[in-house]
């Protein structure tokens, strides 16, 4: 499953616009991609998430522009650690850690998440379970 959505972002995120919407009573975000090189949407809804790091120039477009994006699972607890202190976080129990996923956007933005819970749809094709 991670290698289909591999595929997607390689070929289809990579010259892409962007919406993002977060919902701070949910605590879920959501991702819309509309590919230059498909007629559909590509959608990531993360939650659970531990950082949401977003920079974009001050514009009048809502769309964000996506130049490269890249999604990581992280399993190994000293790689997870790793993200936790870099996001200042100063108390985490390692024997309670969970995997998550790293998601990286560089473009008209720069977008970093991480999450414990991660699912996508390309579409209106099944939706995939990462975690």
């Amino acid at each position: 499953m991670m290698s289909n959505l591999q595929e997607i972002c390689k070929i289809l995120l990579n010259n892409a616009d962007l919406t993002l919407s977060v919902d701070g009573v949910m605590g879920i975000i959501t991702l819309e991609f509309y590919p230059a090189i498909y007629d559909g949407v590509v959608t990531f809804i993360c939650s659970n998430y531990s950082r949401l790091n977003f920079r974009k120039s001050v514009d009048d477009s809502d769309a964000i522009f996506v130049g490269e994006t890249q999604v990581t699972t992280i399993e190994d607890k000293v790689s997870i650690a790793k993200l936790y202190k870099e996001d200042g976080w100063l108390e985490y129990n390692q024997k309670h850690m969970n995997p998550v996923v790293l998601i990286e956007i560089e473009g008209g933005a720069m977008l970093s998440i991480v999450c414990e819970q991660f699912s996508w749809q390309q579409g209106t094709g099944p939706i995939h379970k990462v975690l």
